[in-house]
């Protein structure tokens, strides 16, 4: 008994000894690296007058890359209006306008501002890399992350915002102006 009891602690401890752990397979284009801009470490920024954008989607080893391909495009345009309408919310949270659901006009906003830039983006790059995860219990399995960096020019961007906040008349003169200099500022400490 005493010897079963010690087996079944040492299967124990050998199970639990087991570590989740992940290595790239694979690379898009047998790359050596991972391009620096593909992380979601930080998903917007600029860089010489351009806002450029991340956005990522993942998928199993057999997933059609051209699906991640759009997915992860759709989620990079996507944080550019999560970008105004967070920004949008937090002026309309700081301004007595008497806008009950600001949310609803943030949301808005978001998705106007949206519609006007789609034209105006720009695909900048992609990049995919399947990647072979160990899991704690031994299982193998193996995913694919398909990163799309999309951009706009900063200056067009100030212009589209503005615009659409401008041509909004629930908004009084003083409201619309203190949205676009938020907003402004937002996207010049990017």
């Amino acid at each position: 008994m005493k010897f079963l009891s010690t087996l079944l602690v040492l299967f124990l401890l050998t199970a639990c000894s087991t570590t989740y752990s992940e290595k790239v397979v694979q690379r898009m284009d047998e790359m050596d690296d991972k391009p620096t801009w593909a992380s979601m470490q930080k998903v917007m920024y600029e860089k010489d007058g351009r806002i450029f954008v991340v956005g990522l989607s993942t998928g199993s080893s057999t997933a059609r890359i051209a699906g991640l391909a759009k997915i992860s495009d759709n989620n990079a345009r996507f944080e550019i209006s999560r970008f105004i309408q967070n920004e949008m919310g937090f002026i309309f949270q700081n301004v007595e306008e008497g806008v009950e659901p600001g949310s609803e006009l943030s949301h808005f906003f978001g998705t106007e501002i949206s519609k006007t830039i789609t034209h105006q983006i720009r695909s900048e790059s992609r990049y995919f890399e399947k990647i072979q995860i160990k899991e704690p219990t031994g299982e193998t399995r193996v995913r694919t992350d398909m990163y799309s960096l999309i951009s706009i020019k900063e200056n067009v961007l100030k212009k589209l915002i503005r615009k659409t906040v401008e041509k909004n008349n629930q908004l009084s003169a003083e409201v619309k102006k203190k949205v676009t200099e938020h907003l402004n500022k937002k996207i010049d400490t990017l």
